[in-house]
C-alpha cells in the first residue's frame, strides 16, 4: 500500500492520512480549485510550511551548535535548496507516490520535487501537532 510504503520511508505514521495525500498531490494536478481545511487540495500550502520548518531545524541546529549566523545561513541555503531537496526526492524514489499533473507524468521538475519534500515535512509538522523533535528526527 502506498501510505505504508511512504510512511516507512519517512519513518513517521500519519494520524491523518489526508495530510499525507495532500502532501503528495503536486501542484496543478487537478483543475479543481476546491479547498480542504482552508487549503487547496494540492501541496503548495504544506510546502510553504515545510520550507519554514526546514529553515527552523537547520538554523536551530547551527545556533545551538555554536555556528555563526552567516554559517547557519550558508548551511540553510545548501541543505534546503531545490537541488538538495530534489536529490532527496530521487534518492527516496518519491516519484512513485506523487500525484502529478497529467502533462508531467514522466518528468518531474526540480521545483516540483523540492516542493514535494517540503510538503511532506509540512505534513509531518502538522500531523505531529507541531512536534519539533519528530520533524527534527526525520531531517537528521
Amino acid at each position: 500500500m502506498v501510505a505504508t510504503d511512504i510512511q516507512s520511508i519517512l519513518q513517521y505514521h500519519f494520524k491523518d492520512p489526508a495530510l499525507l495525500k495532500e502532501a503528495l498531490h503536486a501542484g496543478s494536478s487537478t483543475s479543481s480549485t476546491s479547498r480542504q481545511g482552508g487549503r487547496e487540495h494540492e501541496n503548495k500550502a504544506l510546502a510553504m510550511i515545510g520550507d519554514a520548518v526546514l529553515r527552523l531545524v537547520v538554523v536551530d541546529d547551527g545556533i545551538v551548535g555554536g555556528k555563526t549566523r552567516q554559517s547557519c545561513h550558508q548551511i540553510w541555503v545548501a541543505e534546503t535548496s531545490n537541488p538538495a531537496l530534489s536529490t532527496i526526492f530521487v534518492k527516496w524514489k518519491i516519484i512513485r507516490f506523487v500525484r502529478l499533473p497529467p502533462e508531467h507524468t514522466t518528468i518531474v521538475s526540480q521545483t516540483t520535487a523540492a516542493s514535494t519534500i517540503e510538503a511532506l515535512v509540512g505534513a509531518v509538522w502538522i500531523d505531529s501537532d507541531r512536534d519539533f523533535d519528530t520533524v527534527h528526527r526525520g531531517n537528521s
